[in-house]
């Protein structure tokens, strides 16, 4: 399920808005690398972990919204 679906904006969650923009900065943080040191693919799945847990999973506010998107996030990387 995607982050937008699971975490709706509110007036205590004003600021759970994820756009295109939240995406372009995840593939901005991957292509700013040093490609010589993700050869591996696991190096380069955990890039994207990283990459998207700083972009969405900094915006969350509770403990249980982030381990709902830890949950979600490790179902879309095993897929």
């Amino acid at each position: 399920m995607a982050t937008s679906h699971s975490f709706k904006k509110t007036a205590i969650n004003f600021h759970y808005e994820f756009n295109l923009r939240h995406i372009s900065n995840i593939f901005q943080g991957m292509l700013l690398t040093i490609p010589e040191k993700y050869y591996e693919p696991q190096r380069f799945i955990n890039l994207f972990i990283h990459e998207c847990e700083r972009t969405y999973g900094d915006r969350l506010v509770s403990l249980d919204h982030l381990k709902i998107y830890k949950e979600n996030m490790f179902e879309i990387v095993k897929k």
